[in-house]
């Protein structure tokens, strides 16, 4: 059923581009408006239908996962790439936290899209002037990488709910402008590499998600 909504998501959205073109583009400012506001829920029902299809899959156990080395330093780099051009128009800093030469073992494409869902949410709820931060350390077995901003901050009564998928806070930091569908999926990635993650925020100061995964960089150099 997913699928199928896909599919008609998807053509929605191309009969939408199609009528953005100059030839077809309607006169009227309200005409050209409703254009836009297709093309955008179409784009936005395609996103949604996508990520859900993605938590069905985690659940029901259906993706296989890689099992490769992913330097961190590089990870950080396609996160800060992705998101330069949003955090230089809001006038917030992306800020990469020196660290050792750290390697995750695990899916490249899914813990990318963790982090990257952990980065956007971030910078989506951080003020002109703040900084979002990305942080990576070995300890006690574990890699920890740490996504981190001075934002608005999450309420207290919230933090337990803050991976629900769907669940949003009102006046607050949570999913707004996303499917809300992104912190649900950084838990079921997680998860499925064997390890977690949490939240701490001090409102109006700071808001920490943490990764925690199992280091297993030198039992998969001497295998």
């Amino acid at each position: 059923e997913f699928r199928r909504v896909l599919f008609r998501s998807t053509a929605i959205r191309g009969y939408a581009e199609t009528l953005a073109l100059p030839q077809f583009l309607p006169e009227s400012r309200e005409g050209q408006r409703a254009v836009k506001v297709i093309q955008e829920e179409g784009e936005r029902i395609e996103h949604l239908v996508k990520d859900l299809l993605d938590l069905a899959r985690f659940e029901a156990g259906g993706l296989t996962l890689a099992q490769e080395f992913v330097d961190v330093d590089e990870l950080f780099e396609r996160v800060s790439e992705r998101h330069a051009k949003a955090a230089e128009d809001k006038g917030v800093e992306i800020v990469v936290e020196p660290h050792d030469d750290i390697r995750l073992v695990g899916d490249p494409h899914r813990l990318e899209q963790a982090v990257q869902n952990l980065a956007a949410n971030a910078l989506r709820h951080t003020p002109p002037g703040g900084h979002v931060r990305l942080a990576a350390t070995r300890a006690d077995g574990q890699v920890r990488v740490t996504v981190s901003d001075d934002g608005v901050g999450i309420p207290p009564e919230h933090l337990p709910h803050v991976f629900d998928r769907f669940y949003k806070v009102d006046q607050s930091r949570l999913q707004t402008g996303g499917s809300g569908l992104g912190l649900s999926i950084v838990k079921a990635v997680v998860e499925r590499h064997g390890g977690s993650v949490s939240v701490r925020s001090r409102q109006g100061v700071e808001t920490v998600f943490e990764v925690s995964l199992p280091d297993r960089s030198k039992i998969e150099k001497t295998a």
